[in-house]
């Protein structure tokens, strides 16, 4: 996947990809995820620098999901982060754009700090020799919450990232609705507050430590 490269510029961060031989930009999937993607993924511009290819953007306000120790174990990040992921997923298969090309990876993965809202990297790359490993992000991504914090039964679900069932889209959704007992279009007020019902006091209490 070309040379990938995330750098801070005073209060903004910048990502580039330049790609490498044989790769090239994949028009339509570029054009497909700036006319309908703007509320899930980084908008990319495209430029030329001795003659090679680069893909780039640059992020104001938001903070890499890497960088956000502060809310290490908040279950509401957790919650949009996966529900935003599906929510990429479902929009790839709605507009047949490859899964493959989209940058898991935690330096790559946004967060407004302020609402929580979650924003994805997607390089619209042919000839990509590096694909997404989707399940191997799923099996990771527990680390965003601190087990110690959480009731034993949200995890009993939460073993799904690292057991050896096959992954489909689907039975992924119904686990994450089945944690949260949310729907799809509820609203980020809803979420919390389901969110806040699966959290003990002593769990709240011991958050506002990490924070401060």
């Amino acid at each position: 996947m070309g040379n990938c490269k995330l750098t801070q510029k005073n209060d903004s961060f910048i990502i580039t990809n330049m790609l490498k031989s044989p790769e090239a930009v994949n028009g339509f999937a570029l054009n497909t995820i700036i006319d309908n993607f703007s509320d899930c993924l980084i908008s990319l511009s495209v430029s030329e620098v001795r003659k090679r290819t680069i893909l780039s953007a640059e992020i104001h306000g938001d903070l890499p999901l890497s960088w956000c120790d502060t809310y290490k174990g908040d279950l509401v990040l957790f919650k949009n982060v996966v529900m935003q992921l599906i929510n990429v997923l479902e929009k790839c298969e709605e507009y047949n754009i490859s899964v493959s090309d989209l940058m898991l990876n935690l330096d790559y993965i946004f967060v407004d700090v302020v609402n929580i809202n979650i924003r994805f990297v997607y390089w619209p790359v042919t000839n990509n020799d590096q694909h997404t490993n989707l399940r191997k992000f799923l099996e990771d991504l527990p680390c965003l919450i601190n087990k110690d914090l959480f009731h034993i039964h949200l995890f009993s679900d939460i073993d799904y990232f690292s057991n050896s069932r096959v992954f489909t889209l689907l039975s992924f959704k119904e686990m994450i609705y089945r944690i949260f007992g949310t729907e799809k279009n509820n609203s980020s007020q809803v979420i919390k507050k389901t969110a806040e019902r699966l959290i003990s006091d002593d769990f709240i209490q011991r958050t506002e430590l990490i924070r401060n």
